[in-house]
């Protein structure tokens, strides 16, 4: 069985060009889009900070101010 890091971690390599969530802020029709390489990239660094904490077993809460950082965040 596989879990999300390492599901992302395979489509990251496979397509890593290919839009993996596209967000909308407001009335903009343009949205900020988030390739899955990029996506792999950013929460790995995330997690990897997170892991220097010592935190293993331990409850995080994810405060986040966008819906970009929130999903960063849950795959980190």
């Amino acid at each position: 069985m596989q879990n999300l890091s390492e599901i992302l971690g395979r489509r990251a390599q496979a397509q890593p060009h290919a839009i993996a969530y596209r967000f909308f802020s407001g009335a903009s029709l343009v949205p900020d889009e988030v390739t899955f390489a990029a996506l792999f990239d950013q929460a790995a660094a995330i997690a990897a900070q997170l892991m220097e904490l010592d935190l293993s077993g331990e409850r995080v809460l994810l405060a986040c101010k966008s819906q970009k950082l929130f999903v960063i965040g849950f795959y980190a």
